[in-house]
């Protein structure tokens, strides 16, 4: 491996850094800022014969930079620069769920220079402009000054500024000035330490943002006097959407994205009652906010892109037997990694869970990352509110079950029937599943059967993807969704939810694994639809194949 790499990438070290390529070939333009990532969470024992083939797997690599200490070890960051920035956005996306072979995962990040320095234990009583004229001096590569007002405590400043530098060398320059950190002004210490790093937003997402964030405003400003001086750098009062005062910053929205972007390179530097504003791009909610649950909870896409991430074919959910009396729901989850098979059976107890299929995503997800990857055995798992325990295994070759003694489920029938249906699936090559699955949701019937594969007294019914109206599954890469939606019907009733007799509970007390392990979920259950006021199932979250549609 070693000899591979370097003979596609020069391979130097010099000044803490080992420099891997640009490649030896190397034809066409150089690649931009937007093309580096910031790669962090490496092993220490990591060198450039393990993260090269994680890193090309997910683009094509010009340059990569691993910081190395003085024992030769790594000091767990480096920063990767792809050939174009679809590739670098596609790696952003897929790296930190990509398991390496030690079982960890890389995380990543954009990569950004650092051109700002914070200036701190500043005097308070000091005139702003006598700080900028004074640090212009000792910094004449400075290219902006921030400084901030108190509005209420008669103070003329924070005491803290920032100052920007037009790249990154002439930040790093400035700040070797002061070896320890400290720079003697009006008699006392002053710090000088690199900025840190502000919330880094898609450039995606920023081509949308029309709001300006203003700061530095005067204290005591009414908001309609705000307002009316704003209007002055917009051709027509109709192009301001909003303007929101609070305390000395207020938010700006305007109508389109150039008219607030003509906005901002005018507001910023006047003055408004003898205060200079400083006006920049609003950053939008952060992804961990709850503007974002919907998608901060949707285990389903963080499963398929653990899928994508490891080479794993797409899941194929089988919903099996639903007992609406007792809330139960079997479920069984395949996950193939070519030659081996995973098969998760569950029984979901599916009180206050809006949303089975989520939930069954969710279980896959937590054992995907408590085991490092895909689980060495098939389990069989029963799940409670936010908690799962695993009751048991089957093994590979055979549907022996090995179960915990203390522990039952309800129907061990069904348990049996989902392992026998999955134990077929995974012996029926994955793409004659998927063009049987296709083929029989392409006739648009109410009734859709895969008649070519079942038990002998089932029969796989076919679920389209958007059985609950979900939008088509978006990612930045445009990943194919090649996930299988099935639900195991009786042959009689075909459908999931009426069976001829009831199952029988049976007292299972066979060599009990010796410490189940009992683990926490954080599904986001939202009480107001569980159930609507007539009842319906579909609000219940329950999935139903009703004769081979979805209820």
């Amino acid at each position: 491996m070693e000899n591979r790499v370097e003979m596609k990438f020069p391979i130097v070290q010099f000044n803490g850094c080992r420099q891997i390529g640009p490649p030896r070939k190397f034809i066409g333009e150089l690649p931009g800022k937007d093309s580096e990532l910031f790669v962090c969470r490496i092993p220490k024992t990591f060198t450039e014969i393990e993260l090269m083939p994680i890193l090309e797997k997910f683009g094509e690599v010009f340059q990569f930079r691993l910081m190395m200490d003085y024992s030769n070890m790594n000091r767990g960051y480096g920063y990767v620069v792809y050939q174009s920035p679809d590739q670098a956005t596609k790696a952003l996306e897929l790296i930190p769920h990509h398991i390496t072979n030690s079982g960890v995962c890389l995380d990543v990040k954009r990569s950004y220079d650092k051109c700002r320095l914070f200036v701190g234990n500043l005097p308070r009583d000091l005139d702003s402009e006598v700080i900028k004229n004074t640090l212009q001096r000792i910094y004449p590569d400075m290219c902006n000054f921030i400084i901030h007002t108190r509005p209420n405590d008669g103070y003329k400043n924070r005491g803290f500024a920032f100052i920007d530098f037009p790249n990154h060398q002439a930040a790093l320059i400035s700040k070797k000035k002061h070896g320890s950190g400290a720079l003697k002004l009006w008699e006392r210490d002053i710090k000088v330490v690199w900025a840190k790093e502000e919330r880094v937003v898609d450039p995606d997402i920023m081509t949308y943002v029309k709001t300006l964030f203003i700061r530095n405003i005067a204290p005591g400003t009414k908001a309609r006097d705000f307002e009316a001086y704003i209007c002055k750098f917009v051709s027509k009062q109709d192009d301001l959407v909003k303007c929101t005062l609070v305390r000395d910053f207020a938010f700006v929205e305007f109508t389109t994205k150039a008219i607030a972007l003509n906005a901002r390179d005018k507001i910023t530097q006047t003055k408004f009652k003898g205060n200079s504003l400083s006006a920049e791009w609003a950053l939008p909610p952060s992804s961990n906010g709850i503007h974002d649950l919907r998608k901060l909870y949707d285990y389903d896409s963080l499963l398929k892109i653990k899928c994508v991430a490891n080479d794993w074919n797409m899941p194929i959910f089988i919903f099996g037997r639903l007992y609406h009396d007792i809330n139960i729901q079997y479920v069984a989850v395949v996950v193939r990694n070519s030659p081996v098979e995973c098969v998760i059976l569950m029984e979901i107890n599916t009180v206050l869970v809006p949303n089975v299929h989520q939930r069954a995503a969710e279980v896959m997800v937590k054992l995907i990352e408590r085991c490092k990857g895909l689980p060495a055995y098939n389990l069989i798992i029963k799940t409670h509110g936010n908690d799962f325990k695993i009751l048991g295994f089957t093994f590979e070759s055979n549907l022996n079950f090995r179960l915990s003694e203390t522990e039952f489920v309800y129907d061990l029938n069904e348990i049996v029937e989902l392992a026998y249906a999955a134990h077929i699936i995974c012996q029926t090559s994955p793409r004659l599943i998927h063009f049987s699955y296709q083929q029989a949701l392409s006739f648009s019937l109410t009734y859709s059967y895969i008649h070519s594969i079942g038990t002998p007294h089932r029969i796989l019914g076919c679920i389209p993807l958007t059985y609950r109206r979900s939008p088509p599954w978006q990612t930045k890469g445009n990943y194919p969704d090649y996930t299988i939606l099935l639900a195991l019907c009786d042959k009689g009733s075909r459908t999931n939810y009426q069976y001829p007799e009831n199952p029988i509970r049976l007292p299972v007390a066979i060599s009990a694994l010796d410490s189940p392990e009992r683990w926490n979920l954080f599904f986001a259950v939202n009480l107001s639809v569980v159930k609507n006021k007539q009842g319906s199932k579909e609000d219940e979250g329950l999935l139903e194949c009703h004769n081979g549609s979805i209820g």
